[in-house]
């Protein structure tokens, strides 16, 4: 995706992997993405972690549940960018934010 740098995992069979967009001051970030979609994934999608930092302060995160959810346009754009660039390709529309659904942060799970 133009616009975006994504770095390839540093460790075999990692999960993890980060990125930058270069947009405006620049946002980076890292995601922790399965192959597969997962109800704890963003909206059924392959992402499962996601830590969204722009000038050194970290914006949102999500953690099988959004914990720190984007509060600009411009930062919920960068959830479709992420989402598109780390090809979540199962990924259902966004529907936007909804704090009560996911008021325990998937810390029970």
């Amino acid at each position: 995706m133009a616009g975006m740098e994504v770095n390839e995992p540093t460790q075999d069979n990692s999960y993890y992997t980060d990125g930058r967009i270069n947009i405006g001051e620049g946002y980076i970030f890292q995601a922790k993405v399965y192959d597969a979609p997962s109800k704890h994934g963003i909206e059924g999608g392959t992402i499962s972690k996601l830590d969204v930092h722009k000038a050194g302060e970290l914006v949102m995160r999500y953690d099988r549940g959004w914990v720190q959810e984007p509060q600009t346009p411009q930062e919920k754009e960068m959830i479709h960018r992420i989402r598109d660039g780390l090809g979540d390709k199962h990924q259902k529309p966004f529907k936007g934010f909804d704090r009560d659904a996911n008021k325990d942060h998937g810390m029970d799970r």
